[in-house]
């Protein structure tokens, strides 16, 4: 397990103030937005400590290809296997203004294969340029309204004991944690309810990695869309008639917020 570099992490990730603000280059305000990292990186662009962020085409063992088409972002590198040694970093996102969207939902393809519950990786929003970072969404927030394919591990230790997704396909070897992997890409969704009419909106996948038990292929990201989602709890119409005294009664099964 993890214990080697566990007090520095929690030093750095609660006590530092981690600015990452950065220039636009990119002011993005027409929707869908859709980036599938084929032509070029998407002017998502990598920070950080110990950083392997890497676009292009990976062939690792289980990440032997991108989510779609030939090139993805992910981490490690071009390297077979194996990202860094005490990695905290992500790639940053263009910015994006919702000011035209009612019901923002973003959506991507996602695979992870790390140590369990000791490495793994999130998605945060900023509205002030990266000063300041909320993770988006909930622990294994599945329902079909919210989210698909969300956060797996409520409290990852190098994301600061974040919730995020993280885990492995392989057994549990000594003292590296397995299972709990993606095992391939899989299809990610959340709504963005709360920044819809936001001018000025950031993303980053972070990333946080110790010091043992890298061994795994990392973290990778690929088609990234952004939406205006069908409205949720949308009126539902019904007509029907009565014979005599007999009712008609409705049931709610679920709620979407």
């Amino acid at each position: 397990m993890k214990r080697l570099a566990l007090l520095t992490s929690y030093f750095f990730l609660f006590f530092c103030n981690f600015s990452t603000a950065q220039p636009c280059s990119l002011n993005v305000a027409s929707y869908p937005y859709i980036e599938n990292f084929e032509n070029n990186d998407g002017t998502w662009a990598a920070f950080g400590t110990s950083s392997d962020w890497f676009w292009g085409i990976p062939g690792k063992a289980v990440m032997s290809s991108a989510g779609e088409g030939l090139k993805s972002w992910f981490t490690g590198g071009n390297r077979f296997v194996g990202y860094s040694n005490g990695e905290n970093a992500w790639i940053l996102s263009p910015c994006f203004d919702f000011s035209s969207l009612s019901n923002p939902e973003i959506s991507f393809k996602v695979l992870w294969e790390t140590e369990q519950r000791f490495d793994g990786a999130n998605l945060q929003y900023s509205l002030d340029n990266g000063n300041s970072w909320v993770i988006v969404g909930g622990l294994q927030q599945n329902n079909s309204c919210v989210s698909v394919n969300w956060y797996n591990t409520n409290s990852v230790t190098y994301l600061g004991n974040a919730r995020g997704w993280s885990g492995n396909i392989q057994p549990t070897s000594g003292s590296c944690l397995g299972g709990n992997g993606s095992g391939g890409w899989l299809d990610a969704r959340h709504t963005l309810i709360n920044l819809a009419g936001e001018p000025s909106v950031r993303f980053r996948f972070l990333f946080g990695a110790g010091t043992t038990c890298n061994n795994f292929d990392g973290f990778g990201v690929d088609d990234i869309r952004i939406a205006d989602a069908a409205p949720p709890n949308s009126p539902l119409q019904v007509e029907t008639s009565c014979i005599n005294t007999r009712t008609v009664k409705f049931r709610p099964l679920g709620e979407c917020i």
